[in-house]
């Protein structure tokens, strides 16, 4: 094992970040079952904003536009995956909100919200799936997102090794600061071939069994960076890489994003689960983490019971090798809401206020927000206000 003692090592990362991998195409199975702490299920049909309904769905179910108060006086910032309002007088449902992380399918809103809530892009990072030739990687099989449509199904992308899924992380990165031409060399030189939006023949770069293998989607038309405070990379590769793996792809892309005076923030699975293992997240290199990004993300839900909620966050604490107060405000805690509590969601509050949390992250989590009486907008309210918790 090995430990990274401070941000010294970025340019020995940023080698092993650039190495060459080999063509291989991965083994064909079928997907696994997400892991419980698993977030990747976002609705693609509504933009990667979850369950949260629009306005317009809102109003056709006969409820305003609103359905909690839009009091901004929050005890801590609140993040939000959620499409982006055009502005503050407009009465999103995604309120309240001091901050939207939101993906690929509502790129065209950035350049048009003027909302005061910061602006984050929601970027995925690119897990490998592994194959004969490539490495021994893939517990989670899913391929990586966004999807591309083709005629009436949505393909995912597929990488033969960790290197390859880096790369194409890493040039997706570049591209959404506008270095297209640095981002295709990234890609050349580890062998990845790309795909832009509107491909005349998509097909054409399929495998022969109908998927695209060591392809990276470069799907950004225009720099997005000008529109932006920040970038949220959703780390779920869960692929079995190393911590030393894990440190230097996200070093190379913090460094892009730097480089444009975007913040960084990372959000991942529950540190304390084989997941964390898989993601190349532990306590040798989560020191280094917490000290290269603006915020980090400790992860509560449905599953952890009211009691146990202090010991999960202090044993997740313990991972970024926190040890004053000072460091927890750049702690984002993402709560689950599915099918939590009003006990579970009071004592997750209560611990994020104690421990001075930079704030929460609300992870939907599939929980209903049909209409403004359903159960996902009182677990906000509880979450967010501590109102309505019983």
């Amino acid at each position: 094992m090995f430990a990274f003692q401070n941000c010294q090592d970025s340019s020995r990362l940023k080698d092993l970040a650039n190495q060459t991998g080999l063509e291989a195409e991965p083994i064909e199975s079928e997907a696994t079952e997400l892991e419980a702490n698993e977030f990747e299920e976002i609705d693609e049909s509504l933009g990667q904003i979850g369950n949260v309904p629009t306005t317009e769905v809102l109003k056709a179910s006969g409820d305003s536009d609103s359905c909690l108060p839009q009091d901004m006086n929050l005890p801590f910032d609140v993040f939000r995956q959620a499409a982006l309002p055009l502005n503050d007088l407009v009465r999103s449902s995604a309120f309240p909100a001091s901050g939207f992380m939101t993906g690929e399918s509502n790129l065209d809103k950035f350049p048009l919200s003027k909302t005061s809530a910061k602006k984050y892009f929601f970027l995925w990072a690119n897990r490998c799936q592994g194959g004969p030739k490539g490495d021994l990687c893939g517990h989670n099989q899913k391929g990586n997102l966004p999807s591309l449509r083709i005629g009436k199904v949505d393909h995912r992308f597929f990488f033969s090794s960790v290197v390859k899924a880096n790369a194409c992380t890493i040039a997706q990165s570049l591209q959404l600061v506008g270095q297209e031409d640095a981002a295709r060399k990234v890609l050349t030189n580890n062998r990845v071939k790309m795909i832009r939006k509107g491909h005349s023949q998509p097909e054409s770069l399929m495998s022969k069994k109908g998927r695209f293998v060591d392809v990276c989607y470069l799907y950004f038309e225009n720099a997005l960076s000008p529109f932006l405070d920040g970038v949220v990379i959703d780390y779920e590769v869960s692929d079995g890489r190393s911590p030393e793996q894990t440190s230097a792809v996200l070093s190379r892309v913090i460094d892009v994003f730097r480089n444009h005076e975007l913040k960084v923030g990372l959000w991942t699975n529950s540190l304390i689960v084989k997941t964390a293992e898989r993601n190349g997240i532990s306590a040798a290199n989560g020191r280094h983490l917490l000290n290269m990004f603006n915020f980090v993300s400790v992860l509560v839900y449905e599953a952890n019971s009211v009691s146990s909620i202090p010991q999960i966050l202090s044993d997740q604490e313990k991972v970024y090798g926190i040890s004053k107060a000072s460091e927890r405000k750049k702690i984002l805690l993402t709560v689950g809401l599915g099918k939590s509590t009003g006990d579970q969601l009071r004592i997750t509050r209560a611990e994020a206020l104690k421990r001075g949390y930079k704030g929460i992250g609300v992870w939907n989590n599939f929980a209903d927000f049909t209409k403004c009486s359903s159960r996902g907008f009182r677990q906000v309210q509880c979450l967010v206000y501590g109102k309505g918790c019983d």
